[in-house]
């Protein structure tokens, strides 16, 4: 997955751009075997740790294409 994540992301300043497939409001989408994930989502898994029940990922930029795990 962490392999997919980074060939699919175009870094600018503190954005890293999502630029594989998005859903609705430009939001990235990954296939993880037959299921889809949310781009931000996945990337905070593989770089942060598991999210937990209840926790909201945001993106502090506000940009929904944004996949930066910070």
């Amino acid at each position: 997955m962490k392999k997919k994540i980074l060939e699919n992301i175009e870094i600018i300043n503190e954005c890293w751009m999502w630029k594989g497939s998005k859903k609705g409001k430009g939001y990235g989408n990954i296939r993880d075997g037959k299921k889809t994930k949310l781009a931000h989502r996945a990337s905070y898994e593989v770089f942060i740790g598991k999210i937990e029940d209840g926790l909201c990922v945001l993106h502090s930029c506000d940009n929904p294409a944004c996949v930066n795990p910070n």
